[in-house]
């Protein structure tokens, strides 16, 4: 894989599902970071302006290089049927310190941060499993699932004096150091509140008429026009987005077209290692998403535990967000693509009798890219033991 790190000339803007359409009683919320089908599209779009297309008909018969086309998952009359011969990795929030580039992941929810700011991990309990609970406990748990349960932390979780105390519904991330401590089963000391990454600032506009080059009225006639609110995010300094190419698509350096209303980003490739997965001997393994997969059974991906995890797989537990809906715009075609509910990255799944780890952790929806190539169900993994 090369790396890329892009930093915002401003704020930038990545749409969530939710319809948006000017004058309406909602605003156009931002989501960060995007979603590995929309880095994929600024990719795709950012190489072949590099070579200097022309978005008119013809454009791919006029392009210099045709052998590009098949490379960038493109026919020979210019349609986006496949993803091509290259693949993502990512992306994901990255940050800079120094000359080193590191990933931040969400902090998987099986760690649990307690009112005052300290962590505590949740671990599959060994007591009887849920379906085995009184009659009165109404759960459509699989058989032998196991609760989770917060596990017992000597010193009561961790006292990093530098990390706020925050309630417990904020967002936090993980750094490098964090990532190393849950993949070995351990604590995190500390956690990264969001805002000392990114946060949001909300906007408004009016709706323009590009014909006119003027505002759109709100009604024939009317001399108010359609007004809009849209919120973006702003990273802080050092802060941007790291995402990986199996090919160097792109030139070394230089400005890329992402997200919406036109705002640019400068890249540069980087040198950067992920962290190493490593099995541990008892074949115990938690799994940490770090982009959004997605499964043909929703949360539950019970037919391809055995193809990706070994014969032997077991899913002992999970700890899931909320569902995160993607759908996005069919340029093509004009019209808008499936909209499909993705297990959001920071979920968890733990797994017993694990004698593989794979590349991914998705499947792929029909008719749709390879989720695989694309980016999604990016994780990290750990090691995990039961809770007395």
């Amino acid at each position: 894989m090369q790396y890329y790190f892009v930093e915002p000339n401003d704020v930038w803007m990545f749409r969530d599902a939710r319809p948006f359409t000017a004058g309406a009683d909602f605003a156009a919320r931002s989501v960060f970071p995007p979603t590995p089908q929309t880095m994929q599209g600024a990719i795709r779009t950012g190489v072949m302006e590099q070579r200097g297309v022309n978005w008119t008909a013809g454009w791919a018969a006029r392009l210099k290089d045709p052998a590009l086309l098949t490379r960038l998952g493109f026919t020979a009359a210019g349609e986006a049927t496949q993803f091509g011969d290259f693949s993502l990795h990512g992306p994901f929030v990255g940050c800079q310190t120094g000359q080193v580039i590191e990933m931040r992941i969400p902090l998987p929810l099986d760690t649990f941060v307690e009112k005052n700011g300290s962590l505590t991990p949740l671990q599959p309990s060994k007591s009887e499993p849920i379906s085995n609970a009184p009659s009165k406990l109404i759960s459509n748990a699989p058989p032998g699932w196991k609760p989770l349960v917060k596990a017992s932390v000597p010193d009561g979780g961790s006292e990093d004096k530098n990390m706020l105390s925050k309630p417990s519904d904020d967002q936090f991330w993980l750094d490098a150091r964090g990532i190393e401590a849950w993949s070995r089963g351990q604590v995190p000391t500390s956690a990264i509140a969001e805002g000392s990454l990114f946060g949001y600032e909300e906007r408004t506009g009016l709706a323009m008429d590009s014909a006119r080059r003027t505002y759109r009225p709100i009604r024939p006639g009317a001399q108010e026009g359609m007004m809009y609110r849209a919120r973006f995010v702003r990273l802080q300094s050092d802060v941007g987005l790291l995402f990986g190419a199996s090919e160097p698509v792109l030139t070394t350096e230089g400005s890329l077209l992402i997200g919406g209303e036109s705002h640019v980003g400068h890249y540069r490739a980087v040198t950067y290692t992920p962290p190493r997965a490593v099995l541990p001997a008892h074949g115990r393994v938690k799994v940490a998403l770090t982009t959004p997969a997605w499964f043909s059974k929703g949360w539950h991906p019970k037919d391809i535990f055995k193809a990706l995890f070994g014969e032997g797989v077991e899913l002992v537990s999970a700890v899931l967000g909320k569902p995160q809906p993607i759908g996005g715009w069919n340029m093509q075609q004009k019209t808008h693509k499936p909209l499909a509910n993705y297990v959001p990255a920071g979920s968890v799944y733990f797994f017993e009798n694990v004698s593989r780890l794979p590349d991914a952790f998705t499947e792929t929806p029909a008719n749709a890219l390879d989720h695989v190539k694309l980016g999604f169900g990016a994780a990290v993994f750990g090691s995990w033991d039961y809770q007395s």
